[in-house]
């Protein structure tokens, strides 16, 4: 796929976390790609399918799927409609160990609670061009959709 045809609308990124916003249009895809970073994907319109280790995984509009560092993942978006979704990741030496551990454990795929969603567009929306204390404030944003997930 051309990634030209990607629609990035917010970006934000500071330290080791990143939080984006993007829709693919139909028929998209992404990967193969290796993950580095604890991922959240969240499915905000149309569809994914995700293959992780060569696992087919499916998410729906208003699913979440957790991505741990090391695995291979391969992304196909919906063909027929556009597929618009946004994501959290931080670096994994950001992460607690006892923490990795619990998102490690979490059943596939994760329900977009309202607190989640107003977690991931909390990251978003921070100002792109404030000094973030060399990112702190944000990785800590992203620490907290996290803990979140498992608590």
């Amino acid at each position: 796929m051309n990634l030209e045809h990607l629609k990035l609308h917010r970006h934000r990124r500071a330290g080791g976390a990143t939080f984006g916003d993007v829709t693919y249009p139909p028929g998209g895809a992404l990967g193969p790609r290796v993950q580095h970073d604890v991922q959240l994907v969240v499915v905000l319109e149309g569809w994914a399918e995700i293959a992780v280790d060569g696992v087919q995984g499916r998410l729906e509009a208003g699913e979440a799927r957790l991505l741990l560092p090391g695995h291979s993942e391969n992304f196909r978006f919906a063909p027929n409609v556009e597929t618009h979704h946004t994501w959290c990741a931080l670096t994994p030496e950001r992460v607690p160990s006892e923490l990795l551990d619990s998102l490690e454990r979490l059943s596939q795929p994760i329900a977009l609670t309202p607190r989640l969603h107003a977690l991931l567009e909390g990251g978003l929306d921070f100002p792109p061009n404030v000094a973030l204390e060399g990112g702190q404030v944000l990785e800590q944003w992203a620490l907290l959709l996290l803990y979140t997930l498992v608590f």
